[in-house]
């Protein structure tokens, strides 16, 4: 079944929202914003606007519970078994 050409359009605009949110997060990210980093460690986890990529995803993550995200320290299991946390962080 082909698409239609309303579907191809919103598709585009949509892929590029996503883009532009993962450029926006990245330079927030880049300049130690603990959430943006988790944001953009969720984007590259799941290839929003972004190439899908796991080993950065887990470093964007770590970064971000070094900051003190909350989302991540009180969920550890969004971090894979090799990342190790410093033992200083106050988990929930």
């Amino acid at each position: 079944m082909r698409k239609s050409i309303l579907a191809i359009v919103f598709s585009a605009c949509f892929s590029m929202a996503f883009a532009s949110a993962a450029d926006d997060a990245r330079a927030l990210a880049e300049k130690g914003d603990a959430a943006a980093q988790f944001r953009y460690a969720e984007m590259l986890r799941e290839g929003r606007g972004v190439a899908k990529n796991l080993r950065d995803a887990a470093e964007w993550t770590r970064k971000a519970a070094v900051a003190g995200q909350a989302d991540v320290q009180c969920q550890p299991y969004l971090l894979p078994p090799p990342v190790q946390l410093p033992c200083h962080l106050n988990w929930c």
